[in-house]
């Protein structure tokens, strides 16, 4: 979206556009936009009637926030902050930052969903987005296969939360399905890949003999990762 350079007057038209096209108006309405300024890692918020629109607000962010979301039920803002790896949820209410949550390798691209209830992050380094719970503030970091017991796969998910890390159990196919929806990284024990090739597989259970495919057609050298 928008930036600007000095960090005053009106900055990031597209930003501005975009509020504006998110909550249509007319010039006698009293509006709030939020443009971005890159340079100083801010973000600038405007409120008056079009187009004699006033600054209020000066929220700080991360290093060189680039692109900005509004959430579609209108209560949240939210900002890729290019060189912190983290992007910035701000309440659109208070115009205060609520949180600051660690996402990949800079971020760019932000979006709501349709219900406002998760924001998609892509990131210009890395090959997945990462998916963020707005009401926890958890962002879905990787997959773990982590064991392989008695013809049974373990899993679990490891989800951020600011500088907490938090392991939640999963049934493998849920976090397989999961992953590669978001396009999460899946780590693989190597112990797993080992025994993945020579286990005999004989219940009938297809959520576990889809895995024990997957799992056999695996590359190691292809992983980005094994534990």
């Amino acid at each position: 979206m928008g930036r600007d350079s000095q960090g005053a007057g009106l900055p990031a038209i597209v930003a501005v556009l975009l509020c504006l096209v998110a909550s249509p108006t007319t010039a006698q309405e009293t509006v709030t936009l939020f443009a971005t300024s890159l340079s100083t890692g801010t973000v600038h918020v405007f409120q008056g009637r079009v187009p004699d629109l006033q600054r209020v607000r000066t929220i700080a962010v991360g290093r060189e926030p680039h692109n900005l979301a509004i959430s579609p039920d209108g209560r949240w803002v939210a900002t890729g902050n290019r060189r912190s790896g983290a992007v910035s949820l701000i309440d659109a209410a208070t115009l205060t930052e609520t949180a600051r949550i660690r996402v990949g390798r800079q971020p760019h691209d932000v979006v709501f969903s349709g219900d406002s209830r998760s924001l998609f992050v892509g990131q210009e380094q890395e090959t997945f987005v990462t998916v963020i719970d707005v009401a926890s503030r958890a962002s879905l970091a990787r997959v773990v296969i982590t064991n392989l017991r008695e013809n049974t796969f373990y899993a679990y998910l490891e989800l951020h939360r600011g500088d907490e890390t938090i392991l939640v159990d999963a049934r493998p196919s849920d976090a397989i399905a999961l992953s590669l929806r978001t396009k999460t990284p899946v780590f693989v024990d190597s112990r797993v890949l080992d025994q993945a090739t020579s286990v005999d597989v004989t219940n009938e259970q297809a959520d576990q003999e889809r895995l024990q495919r997957w799992l056999e057609s695996l590359d190691p050298d292809d992983l980005g990762y094994k534990m």
